[in-house]
């Protein structure tokens, strides 16, 4: 029987393949949670069209809106580093889910409405 790393199993296929395993052998196994990854297509979006508007609007640069978004969609805490206190976000984008993310994008574009006044497209609206 041979297993290749990066084999997603459903949970009974697992059990039978772990059955089948050799007893006269000692094994390592590793098993993690599948986590699906959220489109290119909705990165790029969010990365070129709605933190790029923004940061025309405001003169901010990307990066730190981002950082600042993230703190103030999912909520921030004061750590510690170096002996200096700094408030960081208690969660990344990169932890999200597809549909959490997509939410996340609708909360920052929400966000610069109510608060800049500032229009921000759907992925492929055009704007006459």
């Amino acid at each position: 029987m041979l297993l290749r790393k990066g084999i997603r199993l459903d949970r009974e296929r697992a059990t039978e393949l772990v059955n089948r395993l050799s007893l006269d052998k000692d094994w390592d196994l590793t098993a993690t949670i599948h986590k699906a990854q959220r489109s290119r297509s909705v990165e790029k979006y969010y990365r070129g069209v709605v933190l790029k508007m923004i940061a025309e609007h405001t003169g901010d640069s990307e990066k730190d809106l981002h950082e600042v978004l993230l703190g103030e969609i999912l909520g921030s805490q004061v750590v510690t580093i170096l002996g200096h206190q700094k408030r960081v976000p208690v969660k990344r984008s990169g932890d999200m889910a597809p549909a959490e993310y997509m939410d996340f994008v609708d909360r920052v574009k929400a966000l610069a409405a109510e608060h800049l006044g500032l229009y921000i497209p759907d992925p492929g609206e055009v704007l006459i």
